[in-house]
């Protein structure tokens, strides 16, 4: 340390000044307490240094413990980071989940607009039959089971051509309606509805 180094120089140099005044003729008190002030100034700047450097040791090592407090810190929050952005994945997919389990499907359409979308097939003395899988899913209407409880059916005349309650169509100013009351009950057999219209 510079300090240290000057304080040392110093006190060689009134040390090797006071050996010389000693050996000198004009050496009288006035001169001894002169040197005696300058020896205890130096050994107050020791005394203040060694206070500081003290000081300063304790410093770096309260540093050091907040360096690692700050590091265990960091450590912490990226595990919540990361445990939070976990829990909003899961909370995301259990979302899309439940939505998934909720959506429905429906179509309104003629015997002819259902058979053009291959979603029923008859013939000629043949009982009418809703086809598995292979239909048009684009001519379906995509809802949410939950908030849907009416659907409009623009006709006089209505037929559920798949397993849902038959006692939900109404009838409203001459036009057939489709209310339904009971999601959970109305939905419990499939999630895909027919409406065969005339």
């Amino acid at each position: 340390m510079r300090i240290q180094q000057s304080i040392n120089k110093h006190k060689a140099r009134l040390e090797d000044l006071e050996k010389r005044l000693k050996q000198s003729a004009s050496y009288n008190g006035k001169m001894e307490k002169t040197v005696a002030s300058l020896k205890r100034q130096l050994e107050e700047q020791q005394s203040t240094i060694n206070d500081l450097t003290n000081q300063l040791a304790a410093a770096h090592i309260q540093i050091k413990s907040l360096n690692q407090s700050v590091d265990s810190l960091n450590t912490v929050n990226k595990a919540v980071v990361k445990e939070k952005e976990a829990a909003q994945e899961q909370t995301k997919n259990l979302t899309n989940e439940v939505n998934n389990l909720n959506t429905c499907y429906y179509v309104v359409g003629s015997k002819k607009e259902l058979k053009a979308n291959k979603i029923i097939e008859s013939g000629f003395l043949r009982k009418t039959k809703i086809l598995q899988g292979d239909f048009e899913m684009s001519y379906f209407t995509k809802a949410d089971r939950r908030t849907l409880n009416e659907i409009p059916l623009h006709s006089k005349k209505a037929q559920l051509m798949t397993n849902h309650p038959k006692d939900d169509i109404v009838e409203i100013e001459g036009s057939k309606v489709l209310r339904i009351t009971n999601p959970a009950r109305f939905w419990e057999k499939s999630n895909f509805l027919v409406v065969k219209i005339d």
